[in-house]
């Protein structure tokens, strides 16, 4: 049968997700410490500052837990530590030595730099010019950050953090870990270490359900606080239980606040204490949204009592209720438009806590050069050392990652594209920043020479010809187009590795005057962006356009010819980035070296360099392949000593069988890369097109729409894979074999333009002895075979079409292969 038939092979990989109780989906308590490093490698929070912002890393996280990772809405908190009394003169009360029981926390950014270091002040001004250093205050937009040893709170005095309910398989019971890198950059920690972390043995702890309000928790008083309650109150009071304003009342008289302060829970909202970012109309939306989550409160207060008592019915029943929950308040929508507003409300103390680690970084290098020390020890510490480094280059690659996403959100910057201009711009950006004059050669790639004034101007007049420049050169150099929906590293890495190795080299110079030797080469480095790496056209037996210019393999009139799935060439689309480019100089946004300009307003723009100018001697690439494989063998990075030859392969068949002829070869070379003696070939299907010209008659036909993958890198593992032509090849293989007593003449096309390719087969059939067939097959459907929808892929049957079909007489497919070198 159909469905025992596997069309696209091995399709088992690895879950990406958090693993969570099947019962209660509560995360395990096994998984804290793979949440704690998504937590500190999420780009947007400035864990180096704590003094504000904590509100909107709270709803960051929430957002990366619940909406990316998996993690139900009933498993997460938000956590608020207050100040013991918040009564009108403490509140007025600024300095912290003065109040007994402020909250202080360790000033990260104290012990990072030296306000009065005129080598930070040098960077900043460069950098950041948006930020400003004095009197020991760092001054980004509404922030005014401190640099002293500790640090307090001195607008909400409170704290907000994240508040992670863990399912423990050990104990069979449920656990508490907050998340909050700012205060523990060491993993989660239980409740009770927030009161030691803060310095504030008698702090009050209120925690809220998601849009639900704040209230303290029994759970969480010290001694003090509980006799103080319980001569209010009396014993056995819970806080939780009682309406919102008479929570607010108790809790007034417990700590002093007067109505309407920041110390009076009336006036909070699910998400802080204080005015969110002083904008009153969204703090009216914020406290309209407030308490609509409490049910969950006494929900999962019930669900975890349940799946301890192993009451497994009765756990489902309550999970479904917060399910139901979720969606009736319509919380996916609101987690993410409010982490959208906390993004944007950080990005100062980002842009701040970013701009302190990279220099942090840079002073390192500095130090280690001049020491004459080993700048490649793999030593953990040392390489920590280097993180704003790698903060910078994150942040660069985010910003690529944002102008090349679509109308979904998805990344879809295939060889020029839109998209693919965009991101072509903002690379040549920042190029710029970093002092690379730029060039754009004849085929479109991008090259960011750094030269100084006398070399560059010995170019513009011809004194110099770019080879003369470029021979002795270090290129670093990779690609910045990508397939469908792609991954943000894939290619990107390297080319914003190396923009990054040029502002290292920059700020080494200007800030700490260390000037890193660079032998007798006019132009020590360049940075190189190859078009059209990912073979999204094709054509002209031509593979890695870009590249393979730039290696003397490919001329460029060649490339000019070759076509992409919609049917556009190479150069219709490359003079289409030329507009782009110049129009994007016209507006400042970008400049190209001054021999460009001319070239690109002139009517005939083929006079740019020709690719081969570009080719240096000494070549890197930092490279990072998005698949599985790695994941699979648990390895976090492999080092690759060779580098895969591409080839590129057009197969046109012609004549009354052409269908079947095509989609056999594709089924025999798949069979033949998966013998043992071929390991080292990976191979994929480009395009496969049919033409509209028809000839033979048939008696009936059915058609099958195929969902599979295209655009594959050429290395992706066969595991990987889904081919939809190979499974098309399959499925026709599989219907030859069942009609034996038919004659198949198996038509239909293929185009591989996106990701989720959809595959179009008609499978027409004639019985061998056609001039007897019985007059009754022409009033009653053939048996059709059953076929089931089968994981990561799905099928659609169409009806079968009772009317005569011709077989096409020509098609055409591409095919792609490559030999990796023997080891």
């Amino acid at each position: 049968m159909i469905d025992d038939l596997n069309l696209y092979g091995d399709l088992n990989s690895p879950e990406t997700v958090i693993h969570c109780d099947p019962v209660s989906g509560l995360p395990l308590l096994s998984e804290k410490e793979s949440i704690h490093k998504l937590i500190l490698n999420y780009l947007p929070l400035p864990y180096s500052v704590a003094e504000f912002g904590c509100g909107q890393k709270a709803g960051i996280i929430i957002r990366m837990l619940c909406l990316v990772h998996g993690i139900p809405a009933h498993a997460l908190q938000r956590l608020l530590i207050m100040e013991r009394y918040m009564s009108p003169g403490t509140i007025e009360q600024t300095e912290y030595e003065k109040r007994p029981h402020a909250l202080l926390s360790n000033n990260p950014l104290a012990s990072r730099i030296n306000s009065n270091d005129p080598a930070f002040h040098r960077f900043v001004e460069n950098q950041s010019p948006e930020i400003e250093l004095r009197n020991n205050v760092l001054r980004t937009g509404q922030y005014h950050l401190r640099l002293q040893p500790l640090v307090q709170f001195k607008k909400a005095r409170s704290h907000v953090a994240v508040l992670i309910t863990f399912w423990d398989e050990d104990r069979s019971c449920a656990v508490e870990r907050i998340a909050d890198a700012t205060l523990d950059r060491n993993g989660l920690f239980p409740v009770e270490t927030l009161r030691t972390l803060l310095r504030a043995a008698e702090a009050w702890i209120f925690t809220a359900p998601l849009m639900g309000e704040f209230r303290l928790r029994a759970a969480h008083f010290t001694e003090s606080q509980r006799e103080q309650i319980s001569i209010v109150n009396g014993a056995g009071f819970s806080p939780g239980e009682i309406p919102a304003s008479a929570h607010a009342s108790l809790f007034r008289s417990l700590s002093g606040a007067s109505e309407g302060t920041i110390g009076d829970p009336s006036t909070w909202t699910w998400v802080n204490n204080i005015f969110v970012g002083d904008d009153k109309k969204m703090h009216a939306k914020l406290q309209e949204q407030s308490g609509k989550g409490n049910p969950a409160r006494s929900l999962v207060k019930s669900l975890v009592k349940a799946r301890t008592a192993g009451e497994l019915n009765r756990a489902n029943e309550i999970r479904e209720n917060l399910d139901d929950l979720a969606r009736q308040l319509n919380l996916r929508k609101v987690l993410q438009k409010e982490a959208l507003r906390c993004e944007k409300e950080l990005a100062p103390l980002a842009e701040a806590a970013n701009t302190v680690s990279h220099f942090t970084s840079l002073r390192h290098i500095a130090d280690l050069y001049r020491k004459g020390s080993d700048l490649f020890s793999t030593e953990t510490d040392r390489i920590s050392r280097f993180h704003g480094t790698g903060v910078s280059l994150r942040r660069r690659i985010e910003t690529a990652a944002t102008c090349s996403r679509n109308s979904e959100g998805r990344i879809d910057a295939r060889a020029l594209n839109d998209h693919y201009f965009t991101a072509a711009s903002e690379t040549i950006r920042q190029m710029n920043h970093d002092g690379l004059d730029v060039f754009v050669d004849k085929v479109g790639n991008l090259h960011g020479l750094r030269l100084d004034r006398e070399v560059s101007e010995d170019i513009a007049t011809g004194a110099l010809s770019i080879s003369d420049v470029t021979r002795d050169s270090l290129c670093i150099a990779s690609h910045i187009d990508t397939v469908f929906d792609a991954g943000k590293y894939d290619g990107r890495l390297g080319v914003f590795s190396g923009i990054e190795v040029v502002e290292t080299l920059q700020n080494l110079e200007r800030c700490f005057g260390v000037r890193v030797a660079s032998g007798n080469a006019l132009c020590p480095i360049m940075v190189s962006v190859y078009v059209g790496e990912e073979m999204t056209f094709s054509g002209e037996n031509v593979s890695l356009p870009g590249s393979a210019a730039v290696a003397g393999l490919a001329e460029p009139e060649a490339i000019f010819r070759m076509t992409n799935a919609a049917g556009e060439t190479w150069l219709d689309r490359l003079e289409a980035m030329w507009e782009f480019l110049r129009e994007q100089i016209r507006e400042k946004r970008i400049t190209l070296h001054q021999s460009q300009k001319l070239l690109l307003e002139s009517d005939d723009r083929r006079n740019l360099p020709g690719p081969t100018q570009f080719r240096p001697r000494h070549y890197f690439e930092r490279h990072v392949e998005q698949g599985t494989f790695l994941q699979r063998c648990e390895s976090p990075l492999v080092i690759t000593e060779r580098v895969a030859g591409v080839r590129h392969e057009d197969f046109t068949f012609e004549g009354s069988r052409a269908e079947a002829a095509a989609w056999e070869m594709i089924r025999r070379l798949r069979l033949l890369i998966e013998q043992e003696s071929f390991s080292e070939i990976r191979s994929t299907t480009g395009i496969f097109a049919a033409s509209k010209q028809t000839r033979e008659p048939v008696s009936w036909s059915a058609g099958w729409t195929l969902s599979g993958t295209s655009d594959h890198a050429g290395t992706t593992d066969l595991a990987d894979r889904r081919d939809s032509a190979v499974a098309a090849a399959r499925l026709a293989h599989r219907f030859l074999e069942i009609t034996k007593n038919y004659r198949p003449l198996i038509g239909g096309g293929v185009v591989l333009s996106t990701r989720e390719a959809k595959v179009l087969i008609l499978l027409h059939f004639r019985h061998r002895s056609y001039c007897h067939w019985p007059i009754k097959f022409g009033f009653r459907p053939i048996p059709v075979l059953p076929i089931r929808r089968r994981r990561n892929c799905s099928w659609r049957q169409s009806k079968i079409n009772w009317r005569t079909l011709q077989n096409n007489s020509k098609c055409k497919f591409v095919y792609r292969f490559i030999r990796t070198p023997p080891r």
